[in-house]
């Protein structure tokens, strides 16, 4: 007796056994890029290691990259910067750090782990870094900005290199008081956002490699005039820095405030912090503050308010005085905050803070490269990486006719001829003179078949089709459309599936264009002038639109940056930024020759090029630290001062009237405006600019090149067994009860390294006390696919009872007795599997694991297997909404679908069962199976149908982000299997499940956890979330608090097993009480709606009557609180379901830790006891949702 009640117990570490396998162990690029070879330069205090292409441009590689110029320059700053930035904490480094360069994409990439000694930076800089650090050398300020990260943290830890802090949690079931709950705590350091990035870029600063450029004070600047300043809480947490330029505010008001307390107490201040806080771990980072200076860190924050908004209205009234002109926005009908009389004003200041903050950023926050095509029919701006075009006269703007909009058929004309086409984040592009077209800045593949557009599924194998940018060309065609029996012009293509399709001829990319960018047409619509990209450094080149004649104007190999190019108006030279040699200057150069001179010589930031029509150069610059529209002669050499902002001025274009378009900086975001031509400032600024110069100096400075020969002895071939980052292990102390008595609590580690390339990333975890349990995993990511080992081996401890009944009549109780006895049980794992990502919204796998478990009695000497199981199987997932929002509380719209094969082997070996066990009426030994399984999770926007919107109830959920999740989830298994093969379902607790935003795990939780089986499953649940609070952004010790969401949710649906024949004569019952099909083929395969799930559906024990359960439904309701604690999320959450139905199931169902075996003797699957209907509470505390 007491040997069989092993087996019933035994399920419980079995259906624990399912594991979801990860994808891969890569941090920026999912792809693994075999095609490149991988090289080491070795310095005294660095490695820098960087990509080159196996196959050469010649050899027909259309995506060649060669970073070794890049590497070389980041080797010689690392090691210039070395010594001043240990300096800042006299913390000199004995270990090297790496430095690994990426050159795989035309993107900003990069970041930092101090504790590994790892730097990984991209060489491209993108195409909006400089409008908000400043034009610097991009190596030089990205790499110090790094490495000052590396020293300032290693001095700052409290806890040692090796460890990431120290990992605390665990899961109480009370099946009692139906009650789950769950906390988990990463104690680590909590240095504060503002800290660690403002002191980046301060040390920077204090090491020569950093300036606070008027790109930053134009942030700040705008930031504390129009009321935007991060506040004392906002500002300790980089997550949830949501608004427009909050992230960019952290690091820049970090910076402003090192600035003063440099001026205050000296510029040793921000490193003391560090030093101060790694003499001991404390709970609040900022208490370090009034050690050192004797303030506390909220009055220093206030004393620094007023010292930077004095600065900043000395600033304005000084712009004021001289006359301030920008113009106005670019609208056609006003803002709440463009009030004219004091009750619009009142009724604008009654709103809620972040309510003004967001109608402001709702005009745009990215709104760049303002234009008119040149007959002024369309105008067009990159609006957050999308090209809006619309059909828009220029008096019909309010700047330029001082009236907004309100002719109803212009208005109308403007909304049906205007599209939002593809197009680059932040880059510019431009119209094709005589052509109703554009050039564009796209990227190779950004528009394919109306096949791949509709689904998504166009392959990228090789890892750069997202990453090139390329230039594409775009006809403005026009469509007719019909609305109401009336039929209308638009430029939007028609819609299929959600898909704008475009028609076919349209929309190409250019040939021979791939890493090119910000193109300019010459006049005559012949030849397009654009920039390319490759290992740190741009070229101009021009070329024909059917990508013949490519002439590179410019050859430089040197880091150089070229920014903003544009046609004179007769076609024979360009206009341009160069950034070289820490200098940014305007060149004019030939448009056949390459021959070039600058307008200007200076330490001005002079950038944003446009030679108008009426053939002056309009440009941006700084020479009174502001930037200003200025525009140039270039046949008197006149220079005149156009604009004069508070703000910034940047981007001009002159339009067809002579009127400005120009891009303002304000705190809510980058504004495009426009200045009437009779309101230029119009003000001579010729002696503000150097445009005498040098010429032998000029030439000088544009053929100087470093010399970096000296490192090609130290280049070796990149080997990973020689590059293994340091292993990071975190303690780790849980517990997870297998009864309410038994918590099973331990302790142990987790270590975790790879090498710095990510070629091989391995993961070693063990956990020893009440339970064992030993992990180990690796990747090898040096082929196209991922490849991953996993093994595993598990002991844990499990205390079990049954309530015996001698007569086995439930109607007396007299005759009862519990039995009580103790168990050990072991499981180990081996598994292997090869995944590949298809695109950036597929991934495939296969798969592959053999499972053994067993058990043991006290009184057994081992362990005794029962079973083991082995499988293959092949899965693809199909995902529309980033990874990046599995920690959101409310994911934005989008799909994820889940599909998988799997064909199992299993065999019974248990001895006492002589190798067979009973499940369903049917014997089973070895067997094998197939399954199949679908699940799919739509996060969809609630808002009006079809202008359906009863009071307005829709649109206002709208505006509020109100979701509607719908979810599925689908089994099929081709034939009866042993009960730990089953499907399983019921409430999931997040803690032992996993939490991800994306797959709900919500499905059943108005049940006991994997309380229901069957071998075919069909889900179905729905959710409706929406915020409680949002924006609370409050500081609560080491716990900051920024949102609080709310669900309700509800499931339908069942999970269906086999089911054994009844009628006298079919079945014979065995030793054990279980009933055994003479024939198995008597066996019967319910029909999911149509037959009751046996197995779920509770049987009276007294009149055998069967409570019909056909489908099982829940409902439930959710609250999810946002926060993070010491630098990490920490998000929580309460979830009270109820099911309705009373349900039966294997082993303890109701929870109690005595199984009931009233009329069933051991060895039966099915318990004597049941779930009544009744409340289910999960309690999680920093556990995810």
């Amino acid at each position: 007796m007491s040997r069989l009640s092993k087996i019933v117990a035994g399920t419980a570490l079995a259906a624990g056994l399912t594991w979801s396998p990860k994808a891969d162990a890569k941090f920026v690029f999912p792809y693994n890029h075999p095609d490149l070879d991988w090289y080491s330069i070795e310095t005294e205090h660095f490695y820098v290691h960087y990509p080159v292409s196996k196959k050469s441009p010649e050899e027909g590689n259309e995506h060649y990259v060669n970073a070794e110029w890049s590497a070389r320059k980041s080797a010689k700053v690392a090691e210039e910067m070395w010594a001043p930035m240990c300096a800042e904490f006299n913390y000199f480094l004995k270990e090297k750090v790496h430095i690994v360069i990426l050159d795989q994409s035309d993107h900003l990439e990069g970041f930092t782990i101090p504790s590994w000694d790892w730097v990984e930076v991209s060489a491209n800089a993108g195409g909006y870094f400089y409008r908000m650090r400043g034009r610097m050398e991009w190596f030089s300020d990205v790499l110090v900005h790094e490495f000052a990260h590396v020293v300032s943290l290693k001095a700052n830890a409290p806890i040692g290199e090796g460890a990431g802090g120290v990992l605390l949690g665990g899961l109480y079931s009370d099946g009692i008081r139906d009650a789950d709950t769950g906390v988990e705590l990463m104690i680590g350091g909590g240095e504060p956002f503002w800290w660690t990035e403002g002191g980046a870029e301060y040390w920077s600063d204090n090491a020569g490699y950093n300036w606070w450029s008027s790109s930053r004070d134009m942030n700040i600047r705008t930031t504390v005039l129009e009321g935007r300043l991060l506040t004392y809480d906002e500002w300790v947490s980089r997550v949830d820095k949501r608004d427009w330029g909050d992230g960019e505010r952290g690091y820049q008001q970090g910076y402003s405030i090192a600035l003063y307390l440099r001026e205050r107490f000296g510029d040793e201040t921000f490193a003391r912090f560090a030093l101060e806080y790694g003499k001991g771990w404390r709970p609040n980072w900022e208490t370090v503050i009034e050690d050192v200076l004797g303030i506390d860190a909220a009055t220093l924050y206030d004393d620094w308010v007023a010292y930077i908004t004095a600065k900043y209205t000395a600033v304005q009234d000084r712009v004021e005085a001289a006359g301030e002109v920008e113009g106005a926005e670019l609208t056609t009908s006003p803002g709440g905050w463009d009030y004219s009389d004091p009750d619009d004003r009142d009724d604008w200041l009654k709103k809620k803070t972040r309510d003004r903050e967001d109608e402001r950023e709702a005009t745009g926050t990215w709104a760049l490269e303002p234009r008119y095509s040149e007959d002024g029919r369309y105008y067009a701006a990159n609006i957050t990486g999308r090209l809006h075009v619309t059909e828009m006269p220029e008096y019909a703007w309010y700047p330029f006719s001082g009236e907004y909009l309100n002719d109803p058929e212009l208005s109308q004309r403007r909304r049906e001829m205007s599209n939002n086409y593809p197009t680059e984040f932040a880059h510019g592009f431009d119209f094709v003179p005589g052509q109703d077209a554009m050039v564009i800045t796209g990227h190779e593949g950004m528009v394919t078949s109306n096949f791949d557009e509709i689904t998504g599924l166009a392959p990228e194998l090789d890892g750069y089709t997202d990453n090139f940018k390329e230039l594409w060309y775009i006809k403005l065609h026009v469509y007719e459309d019909k609305e109401k029996g009336r039929t209308f012009e638009t430029l939007t293509p028609p819609e299929k599936a959600g898909t704008r399709l475009y028609e076919k001829g349209t929309v190409f990319p250019i040939p021979n264009t791939k890493r090119g960018m910000d193109p300019a047409i010459s006049p005559d619509g012949k030849r397009i002038a654009y920039f390319e990209y490759g290992d740190g450094t741009m070229n101009l080149v021009t070329i024909n639109f059917d990508g013949t004649d490519k002439k590179y104007l410019t050859d430089f190999h040197d880091g150089t940056w070229l920014q903003r190019v544009d046609w004179s108006p007769d076609g024979k030279q360009l206009v341009a930024a160069i950034f070289r040699n820490y200098q940014q200057d305007l060149f004019i150069i030939d448009a056949e020759s390459g021959a070039m001179k600058p307008i200007t010589w200076d330490s001005h930031e002079s950038f944003d090029a446009h030679w108008g029509w009426d053939g002056r150069i309009y440009f941006s610059s700084d020479p009174d630290g502001i930037f200003n529209l200025f525009s140039y002669d270039p046949n008197s050499g006149e220079i005149r001062q156009l604009t004069n902002v508070i703000g910034g001025a940047q981007q001009p274009w002159l339009t067809p009237e002579g009127n400005l378009l120009y891009v303002n900086f304000t705190a809510h975001g980058f504004k495009i405006y426009g200045l009437s031509k009779d309101e230029f400032y119009d003000r001579p600024a010729t002696d503000r600019f150097t445009t005498d110069y040098d010429e032998e100096l000029v030439q000088a400075s544009l053929e100087y090149s470093e010399d970096f020969s000296m490192y090609a002895e130290a280049t070796k071939p990149y080997r990973w067994v020689r590059n293994i980052m340091p292993p990071t292990a975190v303690p780790m102390f849980r517990y997870s009860n297998n009864s309410m008595v038994n918590w099973g609590i331990e302790g142990g580690f987790q270590v975790y390294a790879q090498d710095f390339v990510e070629k091989n990333v391995g993961l070693f975890q063990v956990l020893l006390g009440e339970d064992l349990d030993v992990l180990a995993q690796y990747f090898n990511q040096t082929w196209y696919p991922n490849i991953m080992v996993y093994l595993r081996h598990i002991e844990t401890k499990f205390d079990f009872a049954y309530a015996l009944d001698a007569d086995g009549d439930f109607a007396t109780d007299d005759d009862r007795s519990i039995f009580e006895g103790k168990n050990a049980q072991v499981a180990n794992i081996a598994a292997a599997g090869v995944f590949y990502p298809w695109n950036a919204r597929t991934t495939t796998g296969i798969f592959a694991q053999v499972v053994g478990f067993g058990f043991k009695t006290t009184a057994d000497s081992g362990y005794e297997p029962f079973m083991v199981s082995a499988n293959a199987s092949a899965f693809v997932t199909y995902q529309t909404i980033s990874d990046r929002y599995r920690f959101s509380a409310n994911p934005p719209p989008g799909h994820v679908v889940n599909v998988s094969y799997l064909h199992g082997y299993s065999d019974i070996v248990y001895d006492d069962y002589y190798g067979v066990d009973v499940d369903d009426g049917m014997k089973l030994d070895a067997y094998q199976f197939n399954q199949y399984d679908f699940s799919w999770t739509g996060h969809f926007q609630v808002k009006p149908i079809g202008g359906f919107d009863p009071l307005g109830l829709l649109g206002l959920a709208s505006a509020h982000s109100h979701r509607f999740q719908l979810a599925f989830q689908g089994g099929f298994v081709d034939r009866n299997v042993q009960f730990n093969d089953e499907y399983r379902a019921g409430g999931r607790h997040p803690y032992f499940w996993g939490n991800n935003a994306l797959n709900p795990n919500t499905m059943f939780a108005g049940y006991p956890a994997a309380s229901l089986s069957g071998e075919t499953m069909l889900i179905l649940s729905a959710a409706y979330r929406f915020p409680v609070i949002t924006k609370i952004n409050k500081k609560i010790g080491p716990m900051y608090l920024y949102d609080v969401h709310a669900q309700i949710m509800g499931t339908a649906g069942n999970l269906w097993s086999y089911r054994p024949p009844d009628e006298p004569g079919t079945y014979y019952t065995n030793r054990y009480d279980a009933r055994v099909a003479r024939n198995p083929d008597d066996v019967y395969r319910e029909v999911p709606f149509k037959d009751y799930a046996y197995k779920n559906s509770p049987v009276d024990p007294v009149t055998g009557e069967v409570t019909e359960n056909r489908i099982l439904t829940d409902i439930g309701a959710e609250i999810r609180v946002s926060s993070t604690l010491w630098r990490g999320y920490w998000n929580s959450f309460v979830r009270v379901a109820y099911g309705f139905n009373e349900i039966r199931g294997v082993g303890d169902v109701n929870g109690d830790d005595v199984i009931d075996t009233a009329d069933s003797t051991l060895g039966d699957s099915l318990s004597n006891e049941t779930e009544a209907p009744g409340i289910r509470v999960y309690v999680g505390l920093g556990t995810g949702w």
